[in-house]
């Protein structure tokens, strides 16, 4: 259970780590406030969105709890030689468990990969920031890809070499380095998935809302109690925009 979790920790305050669902964050959080002690910490490593975060650091912030909302990014590769990590919350906070974040961080060149943003909406912001600009460079490599398929007739194979002459260059990074060895393959049109981009209500998502748009072939994931998460891809267009946006008026 929680509560014997929260027994179980010998540290002085005592920290709670979560990494849980979006959905499951503030059913948890409200659990934990019942057992917690004043200057405990609270942190949410998960894919959290950042205006949540500010909430759930002013509900903490009434019980004397400190909150840390941290955007993590690594995948596999992260998790064995250490991930980037985006701090925002409580200042004290992050000046007890910074040595901890900095252990565990990558790190190149003596310099390690974990930053403090200051504020409790920071961290996660960041690594949306962070995870935009990530998309954003796998739709060019996509869209790089089909044009050298479809107008030049270069296969795949050629493709990685033309690739892999990037390297060298000011757009060099993981992604450009993962697809010069690995290269791009094209999945069929019926086998991808349609998203669009992020919606937050006043109040909260509405009872079913997620899984009355997938009656209308419309997929979207919830973010918590209050938004949406609707991601853009080079496949959609207009149509699928006004079907959206017929969608939502529908199931509102």
């Amino acid at each position: 259970s929680i509560s014997k979790l929260y027994d179980a920790i010998n540290s002085s305050p005592k920290v709670i780590m979560l990494s849980l669902p979006n959905n499951t964050v503030d059913k948890t959080i409200l659990k934990l406030i019942k057992i917690m002690n004043k200057n405990d910490i609270l942190v949410d490593l998960g894919n959290s969105f950042y205006l949540d975060s500010v909430e759930r650091s002013e509900v903490l912030k009434k019980f004397n709890l400190n909150f840390l909302g941290i955007g993590v990014s690594g995948g596999p590769t992260g998790a064995r030689n250490g991930p980037s990590i985006m701090v925002g919350g409580s200042k004290k906070a992050w000046f007890q468990l910074n040595h901890l974040l900095k252990s565990v961080a990558a790190k190149e060149n003596n310099q390690t990969s974990c930053v403090y943003f200051g504020g409790p909406a920071n961290g996660h912001f960041i690594k949306m920031v962070h995870n935009g600009i990530e998309y954003a460079f796998m739709q060019t490599l996509a869209e790089v890809s089909t044009i050298l398929s479809k107008v030049y007739c270069i296969n795949y194979v050629k493709q990685k070499e033309i690739f892999k002459s990037f390297l060298n260059t000011n757009i060099s990074c993981y992604l450009l380095k993962v697809t010069s060895e690995m290269g791009i393959s094209h999945i069929e049109r019926n086998f991808r998935a349609k998203h669009y981009l992020g919606l937050r209500f006043k109040n909260e998502v509405p009872n079913n809302f997620v899984d009355n748009l997938a009656k209308e072939k419309i997929f979207i994931s919830a973010r918590g109690k209050k938004s949406i998460r609707v991601t853009p891809h080079i496949w959609n267009n207009k149509n699928d925009i006004d079907k959206l946006i017929i969608g939502l008026r529908k199931v509102l």
